[in-house]
């Protein structure tokens, strides 16, 4: 009997998913129909106009959504710092295969904005999302021997990010040998290695990035966790607590402490301890009861979480 339920949930699940593309596509006709109606009113409306244009790139209607946008970047004077449709512009040339054309609009629009990351982003991500992830790579390869801009570099390793992460590590290596003060990139390649459990000592990036940034949260907070990991307890609550005190709004904070007391205080000490940060923060008093009442449910102290 277990057979035909299966199949009705599948199948009603299908039908579910097609119901809602329906819906969608439905949604992007209206949407069409009523930046078409408005443009017919008054053509020179840039924002429908442009709007018009990233319908028609969803739909695949590529030579459309190019005229769309030329129009709208010829109704501001073809200003270049027209950020939005000159970058969409780029994708769409690309797209009707005139590679040349859009390259140059890619080099213009780097010279103009040499610290925009997205930009360097749109030819690679077309060519990811057709399967031809060595043309993104290429791209970018090609780019930084071209220039010699380490931006480029910084580009490829936050796209491969969450798509390649030894492509993105050895792209953050090269990068920061150019730019080893860049915290961020830092913080991105400490937690690639992390989520790789590579040999790398992440403790080593962490300290690198407090020698640039001595009160760079996030690396604190790093480091509070693996202190935690040696047992360090004092030590991790110490800069636990310095944490909290430069956003004494954070309850993930709080968590973390009462987490931690929990390994090496006694209930007593940690009851405590709650009603000095109660105390010294009155404003957060009922979040740091909510944080109390968790902290007793972990402890399987039920009356106590509910009063």
């Amino acid at each position: 009997m277990l057979f035909p339920w299966l199949l009705f949930y599948l199948l009603g699940h299908e039908l579910l998913l097609a119901f809602e593309l329906l819906l969608f596509l439905w949604f992007l006709v209206l949407q069409k129909k009523c930046y078409e109606k408005i443009i017919e009113i008054d053509s020179n409306n840039l924002e429908a106009t442009f709007s018009l244009s990233q319908i028609n790139v969803q739909n695949n209607e590529f030579e459309i959504a190019l005229k769309n946008l030329n129009k709208v970047i010829d109704l501001t004077d073809g200003s270049d710092e027209l950020f939005g449709p000159q970058l969409s512009k780029i994708g769409v040339l690309y797209e009707l295969g005139l590679v040349k054309e859009a390259e140059d609009l890619y080099q213009k629009m780097t010279s103009l904005f040499p610290q925009e990351i997205i930009i360097h982003h749109i030819i690679p991500n077309l060519n990811f999302h057709k399967n031809k992830i060595d043309d993104a790579k290429a791209f970018f390869d090609i780019q930084y021997e071209k220039t010699k801009n380490a931006v480029v570099l910084k580009a490829k390793a936050d796209f491969f990010f969450d798509k390649d992460k030894t492509v993105a590590i050895s792209s953050y290596d090269e990068y920061l040998k150019i730019n080893p003060s860049d915290i961020q990139a830092r913080q991105n390649r400490a937690t690639l290695h992390s989520e790789a459990n590579s040999d790398y000592d992440v403790n080593l990036e962490i300290e690198q990035i407090l020698a640039i940034d001595p009160n760079n949260v996030n690396a604190l907070f790093n480091k509070a966790r693996i202190l935690v990991s040696q047992k360090s307890y004092d030590e991790a609550l110490k800069i636990t607590e310095k944490i909290y005190s430069t956003d004494n709004t954070n309850m993930n904070y709080v968590g973390f402490i009462l987490e931690l007391l929990e390994l090496y205080k006694s209930e007593k000490e940690v009851e405590n301890y709650i009603v000095k940060l109660k105390d010294n923060n009155p404003n957060e008093s009922y979040n740091i009861e909510y944080r109390k009442g968790l902290y007793y449910k972990s402890k399987k102290l039920y009356d106590k979480a509910i009063q």
